[in-house]
């Protein structure tokens, strides 16, 4: 009855954003240290509630009215204090990432005509990763997470160098990809993963090259296309 007492308090103290100097889990998950971070996570998996979808659903109205530009838009975002997370330039337009919180990302398209006017709004559902750098010289086993709390990286070091089995995870904490490293770079299977477990490719590397048949896969299994190295 005491440990359940104890875990529950544990699990409401996790739930509180940092106030007052004290640390909290979600915050934690960047902290440099290892232990601290497993730590952080394992209470997070337990107390992780991402923000409903229909929070977000008179932002992205708004957006696809007819004659929004780009000054627009970044007022109507102002009061959510997005953090740009990507962009990309091409035919004449831009196509900007930006992060709303750690559950939801808002993609932006827009054209160079004149006053950026809005080409296109998708609301997406994307777990933000929090990378956390590894000490220089580091040797032994980084793990990182994602904002819910699931692995995010995993990865083995030797000296500050890849060195081993490096895999990284979805948000669901399924792995993604999965590689292997020597002293001359990655070497072996590189394997890749659907979120549904399905392989989405396959290849193989040599000293840091990609080497033979490598091969993409849909989500049901089937070849997409190869490429020979």
């Amino acid at each position: 009855m005491m440990k359940s007492l104890v875990l529950g308090v544990v699990i409401a103290i996790a739930s509180l954003v940092a106030v007052d100097g004290w640390a909290s889990p979600r915050t934690d998950l960047e902290s440099p240290a290892q232990a601290t971070r497993d730590t952080a996570a394992a209470i997070v998996r337990k107390t992780w509630k991402p923000t409903p979808r229909s929070r977000y659903a008179p932002l992205v109205q708004a957006i696809r009215k007819p004659g929004m530009t780009k000054p627009k838009v970044l007022a109507l975002l102002t009061p959510y204090k997005p953090r740009m997370e990507g962009a990309g330039a091409g035919g004449g337009g831009e196509t900007i990432v930006y992060r709303l919180d750690d559950a939801w990302a808002l993609e932006c398209g827009f054209s160079e005509r004149g006053k950026l006017e809005v080409l296109g709004v998708e609301l997406v559902e994307s777990v933000r990763d929090v990378w956390v750098e590894p000490p220089k010289g580091f040797t032994g086993v980084w793990t990182t997470y994602h904002a819910n709390g699931q692995r995010s990286h995993e990865i083995h070091y030797k000296q500050g160098t890849y060195d081993g089995t490096n895999t990284s995870f979805h948000a669901d904490g399924s792995k993604a990809v999965v590689q292997t490293y020597g002293p001359q770079g990655a070497e072996g299977d590189d394997i890749g993963y659907h979120p549904n477990g399905k392989v989405a490719y396959r290849g193989t590397y040599k000293a840091g090259k990609q080497v033979g048949t490598w091969t993409w896969y849909d989500e049901a299994g089937k070849v997409t296309s190869t490429k020979q190295y």
